[in-house]
């Protein structure tokens, strides 16, 4: 006997998102960051890359594996809300730290999107601009 369809409601899958959210939001960007300081470093502001390819925003500074690399990547919802994650690797020279997460949330307001966030447990602000 065949197990019944299940009429329940399902969330689209980032394939369903991403026709709509890459003519919304093509073209470039650029992303700038701003840190609090803390014991171990001072606050810092820093340009990170950013690419959007078919809707899905990836930003990022440094070398992947290296100290000082960060990296989180998101697709922006129907309201205009992203949320980017990814991951970190402790930058300061000699640090020997584990890595750690990389979490930003905000919306789409005007022309950017203006987040807030953590890397680490770094309080962190992170806006998106059209370049």
């Amino acid at each position: 006997m065949a197990k019944p369809k299940s009429s329940a409601p399902r969330a689209a899958t980032a394939e369903e998102k991403t026709p709509a959210a890459a003519s919304r939001y093509d073209g470039a960007w650029t992303a700038t960051r701003s840190c609090e300081g803390s014991e171990e470093s001072s606050p810092q502001g820093q340009n990170w890359r950013v690419a959007v390819n078919g809707g899905e925003f990836v930003v990022g500074s440094g070398t992947a594996g290296q100290p000082g690399y960060n990296s989180a990547r998101g697709i922006p919802g129907e309201d205009g809300k992203l949320v980017l994650s990814g991951t970190g690797i402790p930058g300061a020279q000699g640090s020997r730290g584990r890595p750690y997460q990389v979490l930003f949330e905000g919306r789409f307001a005007g022309d950017r999107f203006l987040m807030k966030g953590w890397l680490g447990k770094r309080p962190c602000t992170l806006v998106l601009a059209r370049g």
